[in-house]
């Protein structure tokens, strides 16, 4: 209760389709209204 909201991303294990680097990720809302994005590393 109270605790920081967290997302969970899946990741293909084929690292052809999501080389490792970093990639910018949005979020959308039930109306399709896209999050402000936040840096994610991929390793």
């Amino acid at each position: 209760m109270g605790g920081a909201p967290s997302i969970t991303v899946d990741v293909p294990d084929d690292r052809n389709l999501v080389p490792p680097g970093w990639y910018m990720l949005f979020v959308t809302d039930g109306e399709g209204m896209p999050s402000k994005a936040k840096w994610v590393q991929v390793r």
